[in-house]
């Protein structure tokens, strides 16, 4: 009979720890909103992760101090992916699953956004990602943003300011073969040719390698006037010194990521002169709403916001207003597509039927190891600054 009590008695505790416990967790659901933040936290792109990290906490934190979301607390469950598409997938599944976010940010790599892209449309939980820039991605479905424009936008804007520039380059491309970074090469080769200008050759390699040597002795075997390097900040830092210890004089061209501070931590000097593209437009052009996000972000981390911060920034805000203005998931998925003329610190940003922008692109070039705007190009329109 002891035992009988005993055991009843172990079951009920049971029953009432489980009972307590679901009861928190649906306290907890009806007390905060969860997002989720797939993020290269670490490896060869935490350059890339850390400050988008720091973006998404600063919008985050300035929500919550407003109050949040009707009265809501916002969480952020970030997750490291590497950058590697077969960890995004698996990070999706449980923040989708498990966590049950309302909405994702992220990922970096274009890789990954269509690698998690079906996870998102099946589960109805939106995807905006700060940087991948892929021409397939605007096809991959009702449930996925960006707020960096596709890379054909900017390859067109470059290809003519290269012909405008120059006379006539005969250009060599060393990309990275893996997709986002293919693209854009893909898409320079493309647009520049249109022009009636001529790629010569187009050299590819392999990821997270650090010797290109021979890659770059292909490259300059059919003596072109210019470089075109189009990889990861790692990559574009390292082949910069490297053609430089090869070649002093061939013109060096590349895009966005050309701007990370790794870019520069890697090259030094043999960046100098360097042109490249970027979404990133300068300060002044935008206005106000930028200026107040870099004061802000210096007060909160004694640094000023590195590449892509802006643009998951914007993402951030965005997704958490048009939830909190929407009226169950279906209202919240069409607020998202009906974002018009938001005012961000990024630029401008409508999403159209793809869920892509159309933003300005920026000129720029490195003289004496820093970085120097020069034009800005929009609508067709090369304006000088």
């Amino acid at each position: 009979m002891k035992k009988l009590i005993i055991i009843v008695t172990i079951s009920c505790a049971i029953l009432m720890f489980q009972n307590c416990r679901n009861s928190s967790k649906n306290n907890e659901s009806e007390r905060t909103v969860k997002i989720g933040a797939i993020l290269p936290l670490t490896g060869n792109l935490a350059s890339y992760g850390v400050d988008t990290r720091k973006a998404v906490e600063l919008a985050v934190e300035q929500l919550n101090n407003q109050g949040g979301l009707n009265g809501k607390k916002i969480i952020v469950v970030f997750e490291d992916s590497q950058g590697q598409s077969s960890k995004a997938v698996n990070i999706c599944k449980k923040l989708i699953e498990i966590d049950k976010v309302i909405g994702i940010l992220g990922p970096i790599t274009s890789p990954e956004v269509l690698s998690i892209s079906p996870l998102a449309n099946r589960g109805k939980v939106p995807i905006i990602s700060p940087s991948s820039t892929s021409v397939d991605i605007s096809n991959a479905g009702e449930y996925v943003f960006r707020t960096i424009n596709a890379d054909n936008i900017e390859t067109i804007a470059f290809s003519k300011f290269v012909k405008s520039r120059f006379n006539n380059l005969r250009i060599a491309i060393i990309a990275n073969q893996a997709a986002g970074t293919l693209s854009y090469a893909n898409s320079f080769e493309k647009y520049y040719n249109d022009l009636d200008h001529k790629v010569i050759d187009k050299v590819l390699f392999q990821e997270n390698i650090i010797d290109f040597k021979n890659i770059i002795q292909k490259a300059l075997q059919n003596n072109p006037d210019a470089l075109y390097i189009s990889g990861v900040s790692q990559d574009i830092g390292l082949i910069a010194k490297q053609i430089r210890e090869a070649n002093k004089d061939v013109q060096l061209l590349s895009y966005q990521s050309a701007e990370d501070e790794r870019v520069l931590e890697l090259a030094g000097t043999a960046i100098n002169d360097m042109y490249y593209s970027s979404t990133s437009l300068p300060e002044g052009y935008i206005g106000d709403v930028r200026m107040e996000f870099m004061k802000e972000f210096n007060k909160s981390y004694g640094n000023y916001p590195g590449i892509f911060a802006c643009e998951i920034y914007d993402a951030t805000n965005i997704l958490l207003n048009a939830y909190g203005n929407s009226n169950g998931q279906d209202d919240f998925i069409e607020r998202l597509n009906k974002t018009n003329n938001y005012k961000g610190t990024s630029g401008i940003i409508t999403f159209d039927e793809n869920g892509d922008v159309n933003k300005p692109i920026s000129i720029w070039r490195y003289k004496n190891l820093k970085r120097e705007i020069l034009f800005v190009v929009e609508k067709d329109t090369i304006q000088k600054l």
